[in-house]
């Protein structure tokens, strides 16, 4: 796992467990909710040019960037289609546009 990888999702977790009436705890809760939605439409997001070239062993079909419409957060995933057309969805980067973790 790389550096800011580890380092998105220390973040993520520093949201889901802050108090549930705070603004991290909200982002947390906006945050899962697309990547629920992402799970389940894989093609949400805008397609980006460049691909991670290997991913747990398959290449993937497409790099993608969600954007929440209230402009708070962005993430970055990968769409792998496995040999038997299953897809895995690989949150890639989490980008927080306005930080609440300061």
């Amino acid at each position: 796992m790389s550096r800011w990888f580890e380092t998105a999702l220390q973040h993520y977790l520093e949201l889901a467990s802050a108090p549930k009436d705070s603004t991290k705890y909200q982002l947390f809760i906006k945050m899962t909710s697309a990547i629920r939605q992402i799970e389940s439409r894989p093609s949400l997001g805008e397609l980006l040019p460049e691909k991670p070239a290997i991913i747990n062993g398959i290449r993937p079909t497409s790099y993608r960037l969600y954007s929440d419409p209230q402009g708070s957060f962005r993430l970055a995933y990968a769409v792998l289609e496995r040999p038997n057309k299953e897809v895995e969805i690989q949150i890639e980067n989490i980008y927080l546009e306005q930080s609440p973790l300061n």
